[in-house]
């Protein structure tokens, strides 16, 4: 590794040298956060003849958080300390753009935004809350003078207790800023909270089972079209609700723990507020109607156009007028909102959150401080892993993200987080070992295992076992290599014939598929022949031409589905089918409707997978002639069994619960996360048969069928391409690989990998899907000590 890029800067505060040389913040003795002392800000009123006056607060020192009694603010929170206080949520700026305060009667240079959310926050205490006592509610919680900031140490204790902080507060007022597009916005939000309770309740009243998926898109688009009815009539500004969302505080990263475990929070403008349930229900409907967006519109360009009749001929050309002034809401990334408002309800069950779920969540996140991309989300995370933040001048943002994966590894007994070390940013991705996450890729994960996540189909290459790494320390730094258990499937040869490029170095995604299809030996010019009706020698009763168009669809359907697909896809289009079958053309009709011309069917079908569909009848062959195929014989040694392969911690298991009924899939509660978009569903079967152009591809109108049936957009997006290994696995890496790199599978980790070798260990270049090898095959005998696999898995060092 390099340490030729330097780290990023630290975090600066506005300049208050001479407050911190003052002596006015006494030292805080508080290490446990469970006994954590804070400092309170109390307001003194404003002066109402002098409104330009600056704000004046004096400093409450040693406020204990232990210490507590009833909550009068909020009776839902039933604990505060003894001077219930307000915690500010804000985004902190540029630190030379400032607002001065008076602290104990000496100035204090503070953010411009904090200062403007101080100004409005005082200013509507007495307004707003005159049924309750003012001297009791005019404390408050601000990070920038509530902490000495010059204390690297006290630094680091109150930051690991900041979720302690902001989950014992009266509430937490979060501060938008005072730009009036903002402003008009979240007027706006208010207004869709109102529209969307609306057709929940209307929604409750129907004594309906949304079961057939085709009807429900077609209801939603009933709805939504009332729903833009609606706020029409109540003059939703779009411009600024999109103003509103595009606004800088909500990618910063102290945000998620600061309106996560508040019990009350409220939005604040200048003109207006609205609370965590009103702002839910506006963000639930704009899913709603960015989920019709892409069921009933095509966007050409800038301009949406409706693709199905399901909108009422009469209202047809209104629906498509309201609807572009939504445009931008088409591709408008959602996630982050999702996960802010709906995590409380998660956190507080489970009593914590997986590191990696927050730390992807919030890769759009800014922080001041580089190391907050880790400590902004420890107090959230599981108290298991461990963490404690270090703003010491000596720590960097490098080995902060190496701390946070060994903790990841250690608490889970998993390598899981191993698939998320291949998207590096070029800046911090040189200094980091080539198996750590760089949490400062902003991008949303391209991660097959992430993508699989919550359904039963999931890969589990390694058979669901748990593994203790082992870390080592690397030139003068700890905890710079991993040792793992690896049992090694094969070799990356002749590269330039055995790799196809990604889809966008094609001229068309047709020609991609055919250079690909070649790279693994398959006849393009026609469907079925006996090269591509050969045995695929690594999954039972499965043809090389049924398995590269599995492996390009990355398992979504099992292989009894996708012989289906192939034979009728065969027979629609003319070719003789090897041992013909006696289906029916309606048989064949009915596996192909929604199927061929239906590009999104794979991501839909695992939404609403079921554990009993079909993949029962996947067939391996276990024979042990096929077992020792798929091992590296040379330089093996048998691991010892000293404990460290386990079944995996139960931690880092995700739900599998599917809601596929009621307001769930209307789209209400918008299910679909931004790397998973809806595709169109097909509602009118195909009576005539499709010609698909080849676009130069060559390929046979058989193959062009079934380029259709998975997600394209994705496939071209993620940079996917086909590889085929010396032995003959068919693969899909979104690696530039080269001769010599191999294919792994790592105890512990639910993905196998691409490893490339260095020194005398390898670095992980990314993930692999391998067909034949996603749920465990190799491993289902593991346990036994003659197991081959077992005996060729080795121990190996990952830099």
């Amino acid at each position: 590794m390099t340490s030729a890029v330097p780290e990023p800067k630290k975090f600066h505060c506005p300049e208050n040298d001479d407050f911190y040389r003052s002596g006015i913040y006494e030292r805080l003795d508080t290490p446990d956060t469970d006994d954590l002392s804070i400092r309170l800000l109390k307001a003194v009123p404003p002066d109402p003849s002098d409104p330009s006056a600056p704000l004046r607060f004096t400093l409450h020192q040693h406020v204990s958080l232990a210490e507590t009694v009833p909550n009068p603010l909020s009776p839902a929170h039933l604990i505060s300390p003894s001077h219930p206080y307000i915690a500010i949520s804000y985004r902190a700026g540029d630190p030379s753009d400032i607002l001065t305060i008076f602290v104990n009667d000496r100035p204090f240079n503070v953010f411009r935004s904090l200062g403007l959310g101080l100004h409005r926050l005082v200013g509507s205490l007495g307004r707003d809350k005159d049924d309750l006592d003012i001297e009791s509610i005019m404390y408050i919680w601000a990070d920038q003078i509530c902490i000495n900031q010059s204390d690297s140490a006290e630094k680091a204790v109150q930051v690991r207790g900041m979720s302690r902080i902001y989950e014992t507060c009266s509430w937490t007022y979060a501060w938008l800023g005072l730009d009036p597009d903002v402003d008009r916005g979240l007027h706006g939000m208010n207004r869709l909270a109102h529209v969307q309770k609306v057709i929940v309740d209307s929604l409750k009243t129907i004594d309906k089972q949304w079961e057939d998926v085709e009807l429900v898109m077609d209801e939603l688009g009933l709805w939504m079209v009332e729903a833009l009815e609606l706020l029409e009539t109540l003059e939703v500004n779009w411009g600024a609700v999109h103003a509103f969302l595009e606004n800088e505080y909500w990618v910063r990263g102290w945000i998620y723990q600061e309106i996560i475990v508040s019990g009350d929070v409220t939005y604040n403008t200048a003109s207006y507020e609205n609370d965590r349930e009103g702002l839910s229900r506006a963000f639930k409907l704009l899913g709603a109607l960015r989920n019709f967006f892409r069921w009933d519109f095509d966007l050409h360009g800038e301009e949406l156009v409706p693709k199905r009749n399901v909108i009422n001929a009469a209202d047809i050309e209104k629906t498509v007028v309201r609807a572009q002034k939504l445009v931008w809401l088409h591709g408008f990334n959602l996630d982050l909102f999702k996960f802010v408002l709906d995590a409380s309800g998660s956190w507080k069950q489970e009593e914590g959150l997986a590191l990696h779920e927050l730390m992807l969540a919030a890769r759009h996140s800014v922080v001041s401080d580089p190391l907050d991309k880790v400590y902004a989300f420890v107090g959230l995370a599981f108290p298991g892993y461990d963490l404690t933040p270090d703003y010491s001048q000596q720590q960097t943002t490098s080995n902060v993200f190496v701390q946070a994966a060994v903790a990841w590894i250690r608490f889970h007994v998993s390598l899981d987080i191993l698939s998320f070390a291949e998207e590096k940013t070029p800046e911090l991705g040189p200094l980091l070992p080539s198996w750590v996450p760089d949490w400062n890729f902003r991008h949303a994960t391209a991660s097959l295992m992430h993508r699989w996540r919550g359904d039963p189909r999931r890969p589990r290459a390694s058979g669901g076992l748990g593994y203790q790494a082992e870390i080592h320390p690397h030139e003068n730094q700890n905890d710079r290599v991993l040792e793992v258990l690896c049992v090694i499937v094969d070799t990356i040869a002749n590269a330039d014939r055995a790799a196809g490029r990604p889809v966008l170095e094609y001229g068309s995604w047709e020609q991609a598929l055919a250079a690909w299809a070649r790279a693994a030996g398959l006849e393009v010019e026609r469907g079925f022949s006996e090269i591509n009706n050969a045995s695929y020698p690594y999954v039972k009763n499965v043809s090389l031409g049924v398995a590269f168009w599995s492996t390009l669809s990355r398992g979504i359907r099992p292989p009894k589905k996708m012989r289906k697909i192939w034979r009728a896809a065969g027979k629609r289009y003319g070719e003789e089918v090897d041992g013909d079958s006696e289906d029916s053309t309606d048989e064949i009709e009915s596996v192909l409707a929604g199927i061929v011309g239906d590009e999104g069917d794979d991501e839909r079908t695992s939404q609403h997978a079921t554990e009993d569909d079909d993949w029962e009848d996947v067939e391996h062959d276990q024979d042990e002639d096929s077992q020792n195929n798929s091992q590296d014989d040379g330089n093996a040694s048998t691991p010892e069994d000293d404990g460290k392969v386990t079944q995996q911690s139960g931690a880092s298991q995700e739900n599998t619960d599917d809601p596929d009924t009621g307001m769930a899939m209307m789209g209400i509660t918008d299910d679909h996360s931004e790397d998973e978009q809806p595709e169109p569903i097909e509602s009118d079967k195909q009576k005539e048969v499709t010609v698909f152009p080849d676009h130069g591809s060559g390929f046979s109108q058989h193959h062009l069928a079934m380029s259709t049936t998975f997600d394209k957009n994705y496939v071209t997006n993620a940079g996917w391409r086909f590889v085929r290994s010396e032995k003959g696995y068919f693969a899909l890496t979104r690696v530039d690989v080269g001769d010599g790199d191999i294919i792994g599978v790592l105890v512990g980790a639910d993905m196998p990998f691409i490893l490339r070798p260095y020194l005398d260990g390898y670095r992980l270049a990314g993930e692999v899907y391998v067909y034949g090898i996603m749920h465990g095959e190799l491993f289902r005998n593991f346990d036994h000590p003659e197991d081959p696999v077992r005996s060729a898995a080795r121990e190996i060092l990952l830099y």
